[in-house]
């Protein structure tokens, strides 16, 4: 939020926002951040660009042993890839469907960039497409 706070308060009104992130790992839940989001959208053109990793969305398909460690706890964990490849992945698209929701409902545009993909065409399509769009 001190991101936000501090946009809102440097910002002419009417400025092109762009927040780029994976808006993965965040503690405080997306909605805490609701009001601040729908605040900047009213006075300045917000775009969220999602980046995305396919290893944050699917497992390898190969039924192996794996350590995760948390990059916030620092704890590790042995997994097994093949047991809870099924429910990581749904895991995964409700969070992408939620961020999505959440992203429209707050009236930020939005587009993903993914790591693997070359990005310049599909960048320059989305702003191409949407043109100047606030006044």
């Amino acid at each position: 939020t001190k991101v936000l706070e501090y946009v809102d308060s440097t910002c002419a009104p009417g400025t092109v926002i762009i927040l780029v992130s994976d808006f993965l790992g965040n503690k405080v839940p997306l909605d805490k951040f609701k009001n601040k989001f729908q605040q900047l959208a009213r006075k300045f053109d917000v775009i969220s660009v999602i980046l995305r990793d396919p290893r944050d969305e699917f497992m390898p398909k190969d039924n192996m042993n794996m350590v995760v460690s948390d990059p916030y706890e620092g704890g590790q964990l042995f997994i097994n890839v093949k047991k809870i490849r099924k429910e990581y992945e749904k895991y995964t698209k409700e969070q992408k469907t939620n961020l999505r929701s959440f992203l429209k409902k707050v009236n930020s545009e939005q587009f993903e960039i993914y790591t693997d993909k070359p990005f310049l065409d599909s960048t320059v399509a989305f702003f191409s497409r949407r043109g100047p769009t606030f006044n």
